[in-house]
């Protein structure tokens, strides 16, 4: 398992250095070029939320805080650009990266987490493909299970692309079926040995085609046989490697057959006129004599297995998986006097090479925490004073599961202030003179806006005159015009 230091350089990171670089700076395998290239977006939840005050507000000794949908405190920070002091250990601070050498030259870029990637399935994955890394043209860094991606990393998809393949024929195999095609020729072969057979893996699996299946017997024939959903092993005339399968689906799949030169597709194993030896150097023609050394094929995709031979221009038809695009050939060798033997090859099949772009949308201004969970969050005035002198537009910050960045703008306005409200409750009365007095007097100090409104006689300071004036309205003596401050 991979550690939380050795995870500590992000995604994100790495997604902003390849997304900076050109296609064509990636190494792929062979030196060869990139058939295709994407984009994609590769970072967790985040949001940039930017705070300003409104028309003759001053908002910089003002204190924020936000709170998750628990009410928990995560994040703390002053005015419009003091630093953010961030509580919640899950999260990162992305304030101030606005671009990928503010990323790279930040402290904490060592304390950011890594981005889990999936490949796509039909491109990233084996049979059919791998998620490869340029720089050292190999896979790219895997472990528990799951990929990541590391600084230095040009990823690429290298994958077997049907698109590029020969298709000569389609079909849709339904669920929980297994089709089976023996090619024509296996009377010209004189082979009588050649059987298929399948093995359940699990207990209590069952599949209609049972016993050795004679190739001979079926040549032609195309055949659908129900079978419960799972892994079947793949005999080829008694010869098995422990571990190959084919697999049958809960869901239909669609296959195509495609054309190759047997040559293109196991090099190296034939020779030219398509004969082969096995250990002991007895040789077998693959489209020839078959009655004393007897070469027996399977090739298997997906819940598709056939048994094709080549023609007399060396070309084999079989069926690839269009969901995992890949086809194994199961083979083995038997002779007159008994005894055998044989292995798997996996078909070479023609691929394509597409670049992996991982995009990262960098905050331009404000504050960004990185690593959230996608739910609500408020923002709000961290002081009970001031709260009741200044309102926020925009309090709920709704963070949802997407990869993109999520923008917020509050604007910070003063609330309108009555003169001579000193306790900011909406009236002014006996309780205002009594806590204005207590100000002057020194015994409890006025917070917030408490002094503007105190200063009834709007002198620029707050003395024992504010307390005569605001008693002798109160008792009705002389009245304070009513004014909003």
């Amino acid at each position: 398992m991979l550690s939380k230091k050795i995870r500590s350089l992000s995604a994100v990171i790495a997604a902003a250095v390849i997304c900076a670089m050109p296609v064509s700076a990636h190494t792929h395998v062979d030196d060869l070029p990139a058939d295709y290239s994407s984009n994609i977006q590769l970072n967790k939840p985040y949001m940039n939320f930017a705070v300003k005050a409104g028309a003759g507000t001053d908002i910089s000794k003002l204190k924020f805080a936000v709170k998750d949908s628990s009410g928990r405190k995560v994040a703390e920070f002053t005015g419009s650009n003091g630093a953010l002091n961030i509580l919640d250990e899950s999260l990162y601070d992305l304030s101030g990266i606005h671009s990928l050498d503010d990323l790279k030259n930040s402290k904490q870029k060592s304390r950011i987490p890594y981005d889990v990637f999936v490949p796509d399935k039909t491109k990233g994955v084996e049979p059919g493909g791998k998620l490869m890394n340029g720089k050292n043209r190999k896979s790219a860094s895997y472990s528990d299970n799951n990929y990541y991606i590391r600084l230095e990393d040009e990823c690429y998809y290298y994958y077997n692309d049907i698109n590029k393949m020969t298709v000569v024929d389609t079909i849709t195999v339904p669920a929980n079926t297994i089709y089976v095609e023996i090619d024509s020729k296996f009377p010209d072969l004189n082979d009588k040995r050649s059987y298929l057979r399948l093995n359940p893996y699990d207990n209590g699996q069952s599949c209609e085609l049972k016993g050795d299946y004679k190739l001979g017997e079926h040549a032609g024939e195309k055949k659908y046989f129900k079978a419960d959903t799972g892994n079947y092993e793949v005999i080829s005339s008694g010869g098995h490697i422990a571990g190959e399968h084919c697999e049958v689906y809960k869901k239909p799949v669609r296959y195509s057959k495609v054309r190759m030169k047997f040559n293109d597709a196991f090099p190296g194993f034939a020779s030219a006129d398509l004969k082969v030896k096995d250990g002991s150097d007895r040789e077998y023609d693959l489209r020839g004599d078959q009655s004393r050394n007897t070469f027996t094929a399977l090739y298997y995709s997906g819940s598709v297995i056939s048994a094709p031979i080549p023609d007399k221009d060396g070309y084999v038809e079989f069926w690839v998986s269009n969901e995992t695009p890949g086809t194994k050939m199961e083979y083995n060798y038997s002779w007159r006097n008994g005894g055998g033997g044989g292995s798997v090859k996996s078909a070479k099949l023609p691929k394509s090479i597409e670049d992996l772009n991982f995009v990262f949308e960098y905050p331009q201004e404000g504050y960004c925490l990185y690593n959230v969970k996608p739910e609500n969050y408020t923002i709000y005035i961290d002081d009970k004073g001031d709260r009741r002198d200044y309102s926020l537009d925009l309090s709920e910050l709704k963070v949802t599961n997407t990869k993109k960045i999520q923008r917020f703008t509050i604007t910070v306005d003063k609330k309108p202030l009555l003169l001579g409200d000193c306790n900011r409750d909406g009236k002014v009365n006996a309780t205002d003179v009594i806590v204005l007095a207590a100000h002057v007097k020194g015994k409890k100090i006025l917070d917030g806006r408490g002094p503007e409104a105190a200063d009834v006689n709007e002198s620029g300071s707050v003395n024992i005159s504010d307390v005569i004036i605001l008693a002798a309205h109160v008792k009705g003596r002389k009245i304070l015009p009513k004014k909003y401050i």
